[in-house]
């Protein structure tokens, strides 16, 4: 959330380590959503993610997606979604409000 928030405040030169192979393996993972950011969305995810677990709830990044896309995005098919979870989220995301 640190990283998200200095970013987005436009202090690009944040890390949060200072091996730089190590800070580019962990935004790769930390880019939950795959659209080559890490922002609101992303910690949203990880957020909910670490809820999810913390109440034992067992779930997985995919089912994260259907169950936003299930109460936030009814107009979408979940067979698509399916097929195509990470892509179909990121042509959706932007149609879609996280509430």
């Amino acid at each position: 959330m640190l990283y998200c928030a200095y970013h987005g405040a436009g202090y690009h030169d944040y890390t949060f380590t200072e091996y730089p192979e190590i800070e580019a393996a962990l935004l790769t993972k930390l880019d939950v959503n795959g659209d080559g950011s890490i922002d609101t969305i992303d910690v949203y995810f990880i957020l909910r993610y670490v809820a999810y677990q913390g109440a034992g709830i067992p779930t997985d990044w995919d089912e994260l997606y259907e169950k936003h896309i299930l109460q936030y995005c009814p107009e979408y098919s979940l067979d698509v979604f399916k097929m195509y979870p990470q892509s179909f989220y990121i042509t959706t995301q932007k149609k879609c409000i996280i509430k």
